[in-house]
């Protein structure tokens, strides 16, 4: 008896992209419209959000470190709270 197995039916082959795309999650580098949308859900101005996602772009999603941003959330949450209110 041979078994036919799905390939696509797997949990473990889905990528980072499947979060980029769907707008969940962290996953670097994001989409300048998720980016947005988490600026104005933390009351933060779109031109913010834009300085934000200008920055990173530039550093190649990096920290001041040279590190990898692993996820771009935790570097916009402290971003927004700078710009808040403006």
């Amino acid at each position: 008896m041979t078994r036919k197995i799905c390939t696509n039916c797997s949990s473990r082959t889905r990528s980072n992209a499947g979060n980029r795309k769907d707008g969940y999650g962290g996953g670097v580098p994001p989409l300048r419209s998720h980016v947005i949308i988490y600026f104005a859900e933390k009351e933060a101005s779109q031109n913010a959000a834009l300085a934000f996602f200008e920055y990173f772009e530039k550093r190649r999603w990096r920290n001041k470190h040279g590190n990898k941003l692993k996820n771009w959330k935790t570097a916009a949450w402290e971003w927004a709270f700078q710009f808040k209110g403006q």
